[in-house]
């Protein structure tokens, strides 16, 4: 996947992801569930 101005898009299906942080040392385990979702969802990145 690819970021868009700090935006996870999925290019096989347009699929976006809006997360709102107030700490930036939350984006790592965020990104890293979000991932894990994809993969379960869709079946590969």
């Amino acid at each position: 996947y690819a970021s868009k101005g700090g935006v996870p898009v999925y290019h096989s299906s347009r699929v976006s992801w809006v997360f709102l942080l107030k700490e930036r040392s939350k984006v790592v385990p965020i990104l890293k569930n979000l991932i894990i979702e994809i993969k379960a969802q869709f079946g590969s990145l």
